[in-house]
């Protein structure tokens, strides 16, 4: 894609609001977990946009299943009924995570059994590096949230392609300014839109340069106020990431990166 499409792609295709409404209307009890119908359209599509620009990018992602087709004794919708395993927030993690991986995200699954952290299971091992900097933003992100129980879990996602192209940013200014100023303005702009997935606010903002990589936090757990977890995703997240890892692609062949100058 050239910039000008890149640029041109809308990344609020519909009101934060209205995606912030739905996430969070939805909770662990039955009675609450139902949306009025007039949300529930808004989120089919949402749904169905997200499919067509998952086919339109070429990516390689198998979506959930939905269940389109109300009953007409419905008044209003019961998720569970419709998208299997939305209130544990599956249906939505599963998107999260291939949509991560398939625009140069790594991650692991962090947890702590104790006052000890370790990575849990269904991850891979990492570098060393990669776990000091996975190790500091989870000890943020533990400190900063407080969990309630010893269940949580800390998604921790880097991407060395983002990590490389701030510290170039900050080593050749003029350069990318004069050569890539609509695209550096964009990468900007996203930066303060992904570093808040969920339609939830903490304290902080989970999200960090780090030893030549970006990394972004989730957490999943019962943190005083109420369960987290990926139901409260954000989807235009999912644009959003996508747009920034073309952006990300575009400056590493305008500014001719090479591959171990990320590493």
């Amino acid at each position: 894609m050239n910039l000008e499409d890149i640029l041109a792609i809308d990344t609020t295709p519909i009101d934060e609001e209205v995606i912030c409404d739905i996430s969070t209307s939805w909770t662990y009890t039955y009675e609450s977990s139902r949306l009025s119908i007039k949300k529930w359209v808004y989120f089919l599509l949402l749904y169905r946009y997200i499919e067509k620009f998952v086919s339109t990018m070429n990516m390689s992602i198998s979506l959930p299943d939905v269940k389109y087709c109300l009953s007409k004794k419905d008044k209003d919708v019961n998720a569970e009924k419709y998208i299997t395993r939305w209130r544990e927030g599956e249906f939505a993690r599963k998107i999260f995570i291939q949509i991560m991986t398939e625009c140069n995200w790594q991650y692991r699954i962090m947890a702590y059994k104790g006052k000890t952290l370790t990575r849990l299971p269904e991850t891979a091992p990492c570098k060393l590096e990669e776990w000091k900097s996975a190790a500091k933003l989870t000890r943020k992100m533990k400190k900063c949230i407080q969990p309630y129980r010893s269940d949580a879990k800390y998604y921790i996602f880097w991407n060395y392609n983002l990590g490389w192209y701030l510290q170039f940013r900050k080593q050749n200014y003029r350069k990318v300014k004069l050569a890539f100023s609509e695209g550096d303005k964009k990468i900007e702009e996203l930066l303060k839109e992904i570093c808040r997935p969920l339609c939830i606010k903490f304290e902080e903002d989970f999200c960090m340069l780090d030893a030549g990589k970006y990394l972004l936090g989730l957490f999943e757990g019962w943190n005083g106020d109420g369960d987290v977890n990926f139901r409260m995703m954000n989807s235009l997240f999912f644009i959003r990431i996508v747009v920034l890892d073309k952006l990300l692609e575009y400056a590493m062949e305008l500014f001719k990166m090479n591959k171990e100058d990320k590493m």
